[in-house]
């Protein structure tokens, strides 16, 4: 057996390449083109609730992304940003207003609860709902507690502190002026966040540079949440406070590339051009009350090149400590032996995956499905004790369960999601390349369990799938179809 010879690249005398001369970046900021500030209805926060539910302004904001200039013109999605303010604002004056705790649930895109992209023609070419889920699934699995401490100013993470909010605490940032307070005067309180875009023709999840300058028109739509997504605990009231929330400031935040005609003649895009990248549909499923044994849950996902699923539990029902607090932000580990995607009959992996007697083989299986094939490079803010214990209202552990299950109880927190997450790769080949997944277009997917809650409450399982896109632009027409 022989191999070639040769020399790593650090030994090379050859220089690098050089870009064509003309070739310039610079950075483009986008407005809404619909609204300067999304602001929510004043609501009253009234006395002695373990949980409040207060209403969100559920309006689009609409970026029309500046589109049409020379063809030379692309978008580097490497540096796409979304940038923000909050105002969380006290609009009266209470007196003697108890609140406990005012916390963000996960983090800023919690605000967010839908993202679609249009083409000039008005097709939509990408749509992702639960977008405040997925966000959350997300940064759980691609930044380790260190990094959340780190970006905890852009993201609006719970940073640590000297005293009791420690590196493991993982939640969105307090509303500092609010939560733990006697309220007694009016107060606006201020936090800016920007973080990378989720968007897979123009942030991340492109693979390529976006020839922009190729398309007329290019709109791209953030939905916020119809929930305000704060914790809110009061205690006792003499006049009650009333509280509302104003986005502003908002930005998408572009880095804009020419590579000038001598760069054009050397790619000689021409006639229809490809662009691929990553995306993401999200669906749910509800298990009833005092559901136990074997169940199949219909996930309605499609798609021609799915490389993950993922499934989360959460009894967003019921908003109360003994139910999901953090609404579908908290996510509960099932008592499950037995747990697997079936496609078309064939059951993803053949041999289904034990939650209760194997756990450590369940989030090996998710550190996979996110694409950490390297256990070394697995970079997650999953934290143990949020991961596995908390269990469905009424669920219960059998007295042969791994010993990560031992302090299982089925109440959640205010200061820390309950974060578990079970995914299982689909990709053919480890790190392949595109269309590597599976074909999910022709039947229909299912996830089958043995599921051994009996659970108390209704519980909501979200499916996400992790999935090819390929874009083709008409350099003609500049219109933009979409094959998934």
């Amino acid at each position: 057996m022989t191999s070639t010879i040769g020399f790593p690249t650090e030994l090379s005398n050859q220089l690098d390449y050089s870009l064509p001369e003309g070739m310039k970046a610079y950075s483009v900021k986008v407005v809404p083109s619909n609204l300067s500030q999304s602001q929510t209805a004043t609501q009253t926060l009234t006395a002695s609730q373990a949980s409040l539910t207060l209403n969100g302004a559920s309006q689009n904001i609409i970026f029309d992304i500046p589109a049409g200039q020379s063809k030379d013109t692309f978008i580097d999605p490497r540096f796409t940003t979304l940038g923000f303010r909050v105002n969380y604002e006290i609009v009266n004056t209470p007196s003697a207003a108890i609140v406990t705790t005012a916390q963000l649930r996960s983090h800023c895109m919690s605000h967010f609860s839908r993202t679609f992209t249009q083409s000039q023609s008005g097709v939509i070419l990408d749509d992702i709902n639960s977008f405040d889920v997925l966000s959350d699934m997300l940064v759980q699995n691609e930044l380790d507690v260190a990094q959340r401490d780190v970006l905890s100013t852009m993201y609006g993470f719970q940073y640590e502190t000297a005293t009791a909010n420690q590196l493991f605490v993982n939640q969105g940032h307090k509303i500092a002026g609010i939560d733990n307070t006697t309220l007694g005067a009016a107060a606006s309180k201020y936090y800016s966040y920007c973080v990378p875009f989720l968007n897979s023709l123009i942030g991340k999840g492109a693979s390529k540079f976006f020839q922009i300058g190729a398309t007329g028109k290019l709109q791209i739509v953030l939905q916020t949440n119809s929930i305000i997504p704060i914790n809110f605990v009061t205690g006792t009231i003499t006049t009650a406070a009333t509280f509302r929330i104003t986005i502003d400031n908002i930005s998408l935040n572009l880095q804009y590339c020419q590579i000038g005609d001598q760069g054009m003649k050397m790619l000689n895009k021409t006639g229809m051009q490809y662009f691929n990248g990553i995306t993401y549909r999200l669906s749910s499923s509800t298990i009833p009350s005092s559901t136990s044994g074997a169940i199949s849950l219909l996930t309605g996902l499609r798609g021609s090149s799915v490389r993950s699923l993922f499934v989360r539990f959460t009894e967003a029902a019921t908003l109360s400590t003994a139910g999901c607090i953090n609404f579908t932000m908290d996510s509960k580990a099932p008592a499950a032996t037995s747990i697997a995607w079936n496609i078309n009959g064939v059951l993803v992996p053949s041999n289904p995956t034990d939650i209760i007697h194997n756990p450590a083989l369940c989030i090996a299986q998710t550190q996979q499905a996110i694409g950490n094939f390297n256990n070394y490079e697995f970079k997650s803010g999953l934290v143990p004790t949020q991961y596995f214990i908390r269990l469905p209202t009424g669920g219960t552990f059998p007295t042969d369960a791994d010993e990560v299950f031992t302090a299982a109880g089925s109440a959640s927190s205010v200061l820390n999601q309950a974060q578990f997450c079970w995914g299982y790769s689909l990709e053919k080949v480890s790190k392949g390349g595109i269309l590597d997944g599976v074909n999910l277009n022709s039947g229909n997917t299912f996830l089958n369990m043995n599921w051994a809650c009996n659970n108390s409450n209704s519980v909501t399982a979200f499916f996400i799938s992790k999935l090819d896109v390929i874009y083709v632009i008409n350099k003609d027409t500049g219109d933009i179809t979409v094959r998934l």
